[in-house]
Order: C-alpha cells, then structure tokens, then sequence
C-alpha cells in the first residue's frame, strides 16, 4: 500500500476547509436573508380579510371620526406619522387591535406604506360585522379630511 505525500494530505485538508467555510458563510447569508427578509416586516393581520378588487378611499382625520358606515369609503384618525399632503395611494400593511368595545365598534390599528415609502399608522373605527377591516397588502386612496 502508497501513502499520499504529507504535502498533499495538508493541501486537500486546505482545500477542504475553505469550501468548508465558504459553504457555512453561505448558509449563515441564507439564514440571515430569511430573518431579515427586505428589511421590512411582513404584512400582519389578526383575520384573514379578502383584498377588494378595486381600491377603497380611506379619509384621514387628526381626531377620531365617527366609525365607517360604508365598506367602500372608510374614515380613520391619523396616529403617528405625517398627514398626507393630498389624495395618494398607499399599501396596507398591518391590521391590529381589532378586538370592539361595548358598542361593538373596532378601533383598528393600520400601519400604511405611502407611494414614497413613509409609513404612518391610522386607526380605522367601524363595526366588523357590516364595514370589513383594512387588509394587509390591500392598496387604499388616503385622503386627507381638509382635502
């Protein structure tokens, strides 16, 4: 029986632990891409709501407005963020703390992603039972109440 020269013993030990470290490096970019995903976080919603076919129009107010009395045109109160300037379209992102008071109206909590990238957070009151809630991925016309 031959043995392998020590050089080439020590050589394919070198070589193997750079394909080695090469493939962990790439699993740990796979591993961190999954839990970072683009950078933003995933739409969220506490039911499952359908998305409409056609985008409603959503009213945006700086105090809180009588609850939703229609499915189409939706009034919410702008919580954080900045009021937007003039009608533009924006990406429901998440839909929280849907849970009614005694009157049975939600107070829905709606991050939204303006065309520009800025997010604001709006909080939409409506009875569920008649008025569906916003739904994460859906696209809205945001329009400003002085509009």
């Amino acid at each position: 029986m031959h043995a392998a020269p020590v050089t080439t013993i020590v050589a394919d030990m070198r070589s193997s632990s750079v394909l080695l470290a090469v493939a962990v490096a790439l699993l740990a970019l796979g591993a961190a891409r999954a839990l970072l995903g683009s950078g933003e976080p995933a739409p969220v919603s506490e039911h499952p709501v359908a998305i409409p076919e056609t985008p409603r129009t959503v009213t945006v107010s700086l105090t809180m407005p009588a609850p939703s009395a229609h499915e189409r045109r939706l009034s919410t109160m702008l919580e954080q963020g900045p009021m937007p300037k003039r009608p533009t379209m924006a990406e429901v992102r998440t839909d929280t703390d849907c849970t009614p008071d005694s009157q049975m109206i939600s107070h829905c909590r709606n991050e939204m992603r303006l065309q520009d990238g800025t997010m604001i957070v709006l909080r939409h009151p409506h009875d569920m039972r008649s008025v569906p809630c916003l739904a994460p991925g859906e696209q809205v016309l945001l329009v400003p109440a002085s509009a």
